[in-house]
């Protein structure tokens, strides 16, 4: 679809607070698009927004969609009997136009098509759906509460553009006393696309295949009451994704397997009911700042930069430092499954009693892992103090122990492996 110009403009006040480009009409979110399309355009538009073509109940909304429409506009009302309001269904499943209508003398009629259209004098007429003449049209969308920027059929929703691992995003959800997003109809899942205006490739939902090939959602929920499923495969992994892009092997909105591993920008939800300690701001898995010590790291585990999942960038400290020691008689290795960096940070490795780095990392890498001869890794973070961009800048390390394998045989000597002390820095 070409782009659209968007005409928005408030009647009743603003006590809902509506998704963006809708305003609030006596307790509805509209939006008048004026960009003429056929009727199955028109309506899939105003999918995408989780909502509908408008439906009209009273003579106030009449009069006022009326006035808005300085030429003829596409109503969310199709018939299939002439002269018969009663066999005329709204899209939004709210009844049918036999309790009120304004169609003009011998309407509707079916003969010139299913579809209605509103003219700017406020009487509707019939006419046909796709084969006719393209009109501007008005969307209506379910309104938001203040307290949660994005509302759909009860449930909250919190979209993150910053890519997490799905456990990591499962994690983060659960922080916002909810869970990665179940979707149960084509409307949630067009509300869903919805959440991305820059849309990203994919995104992470809360489906989840096990080792008996059963598919099923995080939140307990059914799996079966609705899918939209483009590529189904358990070699792509045993997570599962949103495309929010049209692909060669699937369409927009449709959902593929992905490997839990891979970062990617993911959804949250919960019950619109819930209260999570007042605040619907997503938690961090790291203080917003480093402190003046040195954070040791032991065995195996994951941490991450300063205010993840948001960026470092604020921390006061010059370097954040830590130790990482694995078991005497193991490696320790480490590697970045996410690793963002601005153009003036670093992350420095240090193997061992090494005095120089033998590891700098000045930008973002593939996720290697990094190993040293010994079993510690010393490792020093020194981050950008200012003017270092407005871009999400974050890591997440994570660490263990590799077990030394040493061929048996007489001549050979093993070296003892010996753990330095936790205050040689540079």
């Amino acid at each position: 679809m070409k782009p659209h110009f968007l005409f928005a403009l408030f009647f009743f006040g603003i006590h809902a607070t509506c998704p963006p480009g809708f305003s609030s009409s006596n307790g509805k979110c509209i939006m008048l698009v004026k960009d003429q399309e056929v009727h199955s355009s028109a309506s899939a538009y105003c999918e995408r927004y989780g909502g509908y073509l408008i439906s009209i109940h009273n003579s106030t909304e009449n009069s006022v969609f009326a006035e808005m429409a300085d030429r003829p506009v596409w109503i969310g009302l199709k018939c299939t009997v002439s002269r018969d309001p009663s066999s005329c269904l709204w899209d939004d499943q709210s009844g049918t136009a036999q309790e009120y209508n304004a169609f003009m003398t011998n309407q509707p009629n079916t003969a010139a098509g299913q579809c209605v259209y509103l003219l700017n004098t406020g009487h509707w007429q019939s006419t046909d759906c796709d084969g006719g003449i393209p009109l501007d049209f008005i969307c209506e969308a379910p309104p938001t509460k203040p307290s949660c920027d994005h509302l759909f059929n009860g449930f909250c929703y919190f979209p993150h553009l910053q890519g997490l691992p799905e456990n990591d995003a499962q994690a983060q959800c659960e922080k916002q006393c909810g869970n990665l997003i179940s979707i149960h109809s084509k409307e949630e899942n067009n509300f869903t696309m919805s959440l991305f205006p820059s849309p990203p490739d994919f995104a992470t939902i809360g489906a989840k295949t096990n080792a008996a090939s059963v598919t099923s959602w995080l939140d307990g929920t059914n799996w079966n009451d609705y899918q939209n499923i483009g590529l189904q495969s358990a070699s792509l992994g045993m997570c599962w994704s949103m495309a929010l892009q049209d692909n060669f092997f699937y369409n927009a909105g449709q959902w593929t397997n992905s490997d839990c591993s891979k970062p990617a920008p993911f959804v949250c939800k919960r019950d619109a009911q819930v209260s999570c300690g007042g605040t619907d701001e997503p938690g961090t898995m790291a203080p917003p700042q480093c402190g003046n010590g040195i954070m040791p790291e032991d065995n195996n585990g994951t941490f991450y930069s300063p205010n993840f999942p948001n960026s470092y960038v604020g921390v006061q400290q010059p370097s954040c430092k830590y130790f990482i020691d694995t078991p005497i008689g193991t490696q320790a290795q480490m590697r970045f499954p996410i690793l963002n960096l601005d153009a003036y940070s670093t992350i420095q490795l240090y193997y061992g009693d090494s005095q120089q780095p033998d590891v700098t990392i000045y930008s973002n890498t593939t996720m290697k892992w990094y190993t040293s001869p010994s079993n510690t890794i010393r490792m020093i973070f020194k981050p950008c103090m200012s003017e270092c961009g407005s871009g999400l800048y974050t890591w997440k390390a994570e660490f263990e122990p590799m077990q030394v394998t040493v061929p048996p045989t007489s001549t050979t000597t093993r070296k003892v492996t010996i753990t330095p002390k936790k205050h040689i820095w540079l």
